[in-house]
């Protein structure tokens, strides 16, 4: 019997001591729960390392982490695409010159 990845499943998570009732796909349980865990290791840093009062300051504090995390990736992705753009530029000009000059098959 074949899993749809579409197939929808209901599953149970705790995030800061709180259980959360989700929908999910099959295909993404897996990838939800190692974003809890992301969540839940940095929870556990800021408990150790900081005196925060509640665990709502610690969720606002992982939040703030991991959304400056993402932006950063997004960037360093973004610039790694141009670079390789120019690059696959600069290959295709080469070809191009290289070529110039040739029969036509």
């Amino acid at each position: 019997m074949e899993i749809n990845s579409g197939e929808f499943i209901k599953i149970k998570v705790q995030i800061a001591g709180r259980w959360y009732p989700l929908k999910v796909r099959r295909s993404e349980e897996q990838t939800l729960r190692n974003a809890i865990k992301l969540l839940e290791d940095c929870l556990n840093q800021l408990e150790r390392n900081y005196d925060v009062a509640t665990k709502q300051d610690l969720l606002a504090m992982c939040a703030l982490q991991l959304a400056n995390r993402l932006i950063s990736n997004e960037k360093k992705r973004e610039e790694e695409t141009q670079r390789l753009e120019y690059q696959l530029s600069e290959i295709y000009s080469m070809l191009e010159t290289s070529t110039q000059g040739l029969p036509s098959a």
